[in-house]
């Protein structure tokens, strides 16, 4: 791996540092981002079209309890190629990010590299499945507020995840550890930053969601006159003309969550390395 010293978002950030350098590197490498974040948002898509959402509505409708639960069932097997496909675009990305080069870069080697780090996110990512649980259990007890702040907490812990798996190597318990260690020892920007992203990706997800349904807005005045043709909707989704607009769309979204770990991590590193360097004089 390159050294992360060298990497172009590797310093100590304040707040506007860490906005600004996450939009810079986004300008800076938009054309391959974008590219790569379509091809994964066209391949998301094309799997999520493998779930009758027809069925399932008529079902529910019909009240039938029994059809509804072998849906869900079957659901799950579907949703699986979607999920796997998600986790190996954030890890494609997250290694274009911390590769990427100036001059030229390694496409092959990305490729090839981000299936070494792909089944060790997985199980990391399964392993967390219970802090998730907790959290949320916590946060709602703790009502909306709570909510709210364990959102923002795991989004400052998942963000240091694959940071640590590519630049620090690829050890499942060095991970764990290391994403608590880095989260905690700069609590409050960390989770700050991470709140401040989060109001982003949502103001700027709900203007995309708008702009995707521009094209069938139609069928959109069409459901909300009339409840019971929320069929349309689902044929929307199925839409080729739907399915390129929307996942181009959500291909200017997809690389900000890797830039913004990345932002994290090194900031946190940059920290250590001080830190280290004051030890050592």
């Amino acid at each position: 791996m390159n050294t992360t010293i060298n990497h172009p978002l590797y310093r100590k950030h304040t707040l506007d540092s860490a906005m600004s350098g996450l939009w810079d590197f986004y300008k800076s490498h938009f054309a391959p981002l974008f590219l790569i974040s379509f091809i994964f948002s066209i391949a998301i898509n094309f799997f999520s079209l493998s779930i009758d959402y027809n069925k399932m509505l008529e079902a529910s409708m019909e009240q039938d309890l029994e059809a509804v639960s072998e849906m869900m069932k079957q659901m799950l097997v579907m949703v699986i190629p979607v999920i796997l496909i998600t986790i190996y675009a954030f890890v494609f990305l997250s290694l274009y990010i911390l590769e990427s080069n100036p001059v030229k870069t390694n496409y092959l080697k990305i490729i090839t590299g981000s299936f070494k780090y792909l089944l060790t996110y997985t199980i990391i990512f399964i392993l967390f499945i219970p802090v998730i649980g907790l959290s949320v259990m916590i946060g709602i007890f703790a009502l909306i507020i709570g909510v709210l702040f364990s959102v923002i907490w795991l989004t400052a812990l998942f963000a240091f995840i694959a940071p640590l798996l590519m630049a620090e190597g690829n050890d499942i318990t060095n991970v764990i550890v290391r994403s608590f260690r880095l989260l905690h020892r700069h609590f409050g920007s960390n989770v700050g930053w991470s709140a401040v992203f989060i109001v982003i990706i949502l103001i700027v997800s709900l203007v995309i969601s708008g702009l995707s349904m521009i094209p069938f807005a139609g069928s959109l005045l069409q459901t909300m006159a009339n409840p019971d043709e929320v069929t349309h909707l689902l044929d929307v989704a199925r839409n080729p003309v739907y399915i390129l607009f929307s996942s181009a769309l959500n291909a200017l979204v997809m690389p900000l969550f890797p830039i913004f770990s990345f932002i994290l991590y090194f900031n946190a590193k940059a920290w250590e390395d001080d830190r280290m360097d004051d030890i050592e004089r």
